[in-house]
């Protein structure tokens, strides 16, 4: 009987066993060979974005502005948690290619399993080529073919067409939702950020698949990439590249627009940079160098800088005492150089005599206009400059632009604490004071007064261009910005007035043209140090279809400093010539000009 109970026991026991080792064996077997298989199959196959090709720019004849060239990315793709895998690897190449390790540990540390981590865009042929002679120096480093964004005529264009440069995480976060990704290149200023979502492309995604040992054995195409849109500018190059020369030694900027549609055919700011040190990555030396640079030369001047009017602003003033009958035009005042308000004495760059609206502002005498201005009276003086678009924004399509500064008695009285006097007046009467404004504001100006009361919204895009059909996307349509009605008398006198500034006036010298007349307005800023030099103009005068402002930090009188710049270029748009031979041309006239001149003076 004790035989039997321990028989029983012992083969109980032996099926107990049975069953653990069957079960363990299916365990390992069965169960774990299904998850393996899963996890393995999530580590084979893994979708990756192939970047497009960025949208080409080119000018309003096809020249390229913006364009790519064959180049490499290298990356890493994070495989674990911690970086001291691979840190050693990091080390030795930086010395072959320049990039900062404590911004890829960053990088590192933000992404996740996976992800790939680019360490060098666009680096070229024989980067690549030394890193691939030490490859078993990188068992872990990555290429890929890619493209380096060029600019051909670098510094003529960084403030309006800008650079690329990798997306920081301001920018994702800002432009959560519209397909930006960690890594992906974007537009960093100008045009390049504006229309960035144009520029860019579609991604498209590849399927890797990978075998145990991480090496990738198949690339699928799932979705082809579709290649940004090409962006046809306003701009014309030859003229671009010509006003940049000829602010080649001076601070300030040139603004050459189309009055009939309100196209941007030149926009150049001095002093500039290359864009190209940008896309390439800049050195933190080299980029607080530029910060430090006391010329500012990152401050695109044409849209973002603020200054007093000067003297054009007469024209605004002459506006409102026409068209409000404030005084008669042709009753004259006498300009002895100076006139005094109180204690206050308020100068005259000249002594003119005696002066009426026409010769005030042919002359731009000061005298005339503080009394002009007067009588007009500040809240006239507010009411045509916003009519005109001072103090606002003309929303051209590119960021950064400036609203300027149109000052009030309620503005002063709650800011400086201070009431507002016949002196605040006299002082914006001939564009001076708290007034300020931006070049490109003062060129609307102009162009409103040529087109008899009419300006369109500045803008650099022409068009859109489908890369691969050739097919227009979007085409712009020009915009009215403003729209004055006054009387054709008062164009008329303004615009009659401004061809005579030129004749015979201010500009008489200096604005002389040898190809196409001009009507124009100089104008010369008091400033802390030396003077800002102004000049406005538009032609030809029989037909107006261009608007020209020059603005130069502290170069003196707008005669003898802008006003050549904008005839030069007036020159340009009517002839095929080159920049040196519209000069000697222009040399001619100017002869001429003085001979004809001293003989009239003789009569």
């Amino acid at each position: 009987m004790e035989y039997k109970v321990k028989s029983v026991i012992f083969s109980i026991i032996t099926i107990i066993i049975f069953l653990i080792f069957t079960i363990k064996l299916f365990s390992l077997q069965i169960i774990s060979n299904y998850i393996y298989v899963i996890k393995s199959s999530k580590n084979l196959e893994v979708n990756e974005y192939i970047i497009p090709l960025r949208g080409e720019i080119k000018d309003r004849n096809g020249e390229l502005l913006a364009k790519n060239i064959p180049s490499f990315n290298i990356f890493i793709i994070k495989k674990k948690n911690n970086i001291n895998y691979i840190l050693n690897q990091l080390i030795f190449l930086s010395k072959i290619t320049d990039f900062n390790i404590e911004d890829i540990v960053s990088k590192f540390n933000k992404s996740y399993l996976n992800q790939k981590i680019y360490l060098k865009y666009q680096i070229d042929k024989e980067t690549l080529t030394k890193i691939l002679e030490n490859y078993f120096l990188f068992p872990d480093i990555n290429w890929e073919n890619s493209f380096i964004r060029f600019y051909p005529y670098g510094e003529n264009y960084f403030h309006t067409i800008g650079y690329i440069g990798e997306i920081d995480e301001k920018e994702l976060k800002l432009l959560s939702g519209k397909d930006y990704k960690f890594g992906d290149l974007i537009g960093k200023i100008g045009l390049e950020k504006y229309y960035d979502e144009y520029l860019k492309g579609i991604k498209g995604i590849k399927i890797i698949k990978t075998n145990a040992k991480g090496e990738i054995i198949e690339e699928i195409i799932k979705e082809e990439p579709i290649a940004g849109d090409t962006l046809i500018l306003s701009f014309d190059n030859r003229i671009q590249n010509a006003a940049k020369i000829l602010l080649e030694n001076y601070r300030g900027s040139v603004i050459v627009q189309n009055i009939k549609t309100g196209e941007i055919i030149a926009m150049a700011s001095n002093p500039s940079i290359d864009p190209n040190l940008f896309v390439k990555g800049i050195s933190k030396k080299k980029f607080q160098d530029i910060l430090n640079n006391p010329d500012t030369p990152l401050l695109f001047r044409a849209i973002s800088s603020e200054y007093p009017a000067s003297s054009i602003y007469k024209l605004l003033i002459a506006i409102g005492i026409l068209n409000e009958k404030s005084m008669n035009p042709y009753d004259k005042i006498l300009c002895t150089g100076q006139t005094q308000l109180g204690n206050r004495i308020f100068k005259c760059h000249s002594i003119h005599g005696y002066e009426n609206l026409f010769s005030g502002i042919k002359d731009s005498c000061n005298v005339y206009f503080y009394n002009a201005a007067s009588r007009l009276g500040i809240n006239n003086i507010i009411k045509y400059s916003k009519l005109f678009g001072f103090g606002e924004l003309t929303e051209i399509d590119i960021f950064g632009e400036k609203s300027g500064f149109i000052p009030t008695p309620e503005w002063k009285l709650d800011k400086i604490g201070e009431p507002w006097f016949e002196g605040d007046t006299y002082n914006i009467g001939i564009g001076q004071g708290y007034l300020l404004c931006t070049v490109l504001q003062i060129n609307m100006f102009t162009s409103i007064i040529a087109n008899k009361g009419i300006n369109y919204k500045p803008h650099f895009l022409i068009r859109f261009i489908d890369p691969k059909t050739k097919q227009i996307k979007i085409n712009y349509i020009p915009q009215i910005f403003k729209k004055v009605d006054l009387p054709d008398d008062v164009w008329n006198f303004i615009i009659n007035a401004m061809i005579e500034v030129v004749k015979t006036g201010t500009a008489w010298w200096g604005a002389t043209t040898s190809k196409v007349e001009i009507a124009g307005k100089t104008g010369t800023a008091q400033n802390l140090g030396e003077d800002h030099s102004w000049f406005s103009c538009f032609g030809p005068v029989e037909n107006p279809q261009y608007a020209i402002t020059v603005m130069l930090e502290n170069a003196g009188f707008g005669s003898a400093h802008a006003a050549p710049i904008a005839a030069i270029l007036f020159d340009m748009l009517y002839s095929d010539k080159s920049l040196e031979e519209i000069k000697k041309d222009i040399e001619i006239a100017r002869y001429k000009k003085y001979l004809n001149r001293g003989n009239k003076k003789n009569d």
